[in-house]
């Protein structure tokens, strides 16, 4: 059904791209000799990119690589590049990698830099709150309303999409940023912040690595605030970012990347805690 649905993706783009010819790869084009490199962060961000023993980056933003390439009919090479968010969106505009995808959102400075794609997938937000911290804050409220209270401080990871939406949507809310997740929930446990806000995959993620906290932190999600996920790629390769595009809308409609988002970014036993 995957082969089928990128036989698909190859045929309709490469000839809405035009590059459809009669010597060489159809997709020489469009990449480096056939070669499509994307730019990857070097450090893990489960569940979006996954290290093994091997070194092999995994996860969703590196199966979503290789679909793409396979539907351009060329090879992947994944480069890891350090520096997170920003080194990825510099090996891309440099020209070390073709494209690019590290949780990029759609913001004015990437913007200027780079061209976005179509967004690729759209989590929803989410929060893990103190149990015990809300109860006695905001008896029998949902936690979201802990949103909502001029002065609740809630805890950012700084490698999170969330601080910007956290400060914009919620301006009484005061930010906690610190270094990850490990670090923010603990603040929430020390009672130093009232909750975590961040993205589902990331929050779920992590929850089910610390199954012992379940007690303590609570899960919940803010259905209507969504991260669109959008995809690096060089401003001058106008032609790569319509065919991006378009393969991103054809693999969405096959079913394509929402298996993909079902296997690499929903929780082992399926929904919610």
């Amino acid at each position: 059904m995957v082969a089928r649905s990128l036989s698909v993706v190859l045929v309709a783009c490469l000839v809405w791209a035009g590059t459809c010819t009669a010597a060489g790869s159809p997709s020489d084009d469009l990449t480096q000799g056939g070669v499509l490199r994307v730019a990857v962060p070097d450090r893990a961000d489960p569940p979006f990119v996954l290290y093994g023993p091997d070194g092999r980056p995994d996860g969703y933003d590196p199966a979503v690589a290789r679909t793409l390439a396979a539907a351009l009919g060329s090879e992947s090479v994944l480069v890891p590049v350090p520096g997170g968010r920003a080194g990825v969106l510099a090996a891309v505009e440099d020209g070390r990698a073709q494209l690019g995808l590290a949780r990029l959102s759609v913001d004015l400075d990437a913007a200027r830099r780079v061209t976005l794609s179509r967004p690729y997938a759209a989590p929803r937000r989410a929060l893990l709150y103190n149990r015990l911290g809300l109860a006695h804050a905001a008896p029998g409220e949902p936690p979201h309303r802990l949103l909502e209270r001029s002065g609740t401080t809630v805890a950012v990871a700084c490698d999170d999409l969330t601080g910007g939406y956290l400060s914009e949507a919620f301006p009484a809310v005061r930010p906690l940023p610190l270094d990850d997740l490990d670090a923010a929930a603990e603040a929430v446990r020390r009672g130093q912040a009232a909750a975590i806000l961040g993205d589902r995959p990331r929050l779920l993620h992590w929850l089910a690595g610390h199954p012992g906290l379940g007690l303590e932190l609570g899960y919940w999600e803010l259905p209507e605030a969504r991260d669109a996920l959008v995809i690096a790629v060089p401003w001058q390769a106008e032609r790569l970012a319509g065919w991006l595009d378009t393969a991103l809308e054809i693999l969405e409609g096959d079913g394509t990347l929402p298996s993909l988002r079902a296997r690499y970014l929903e929780p082992a036993g399926g929904g919610s805690p």
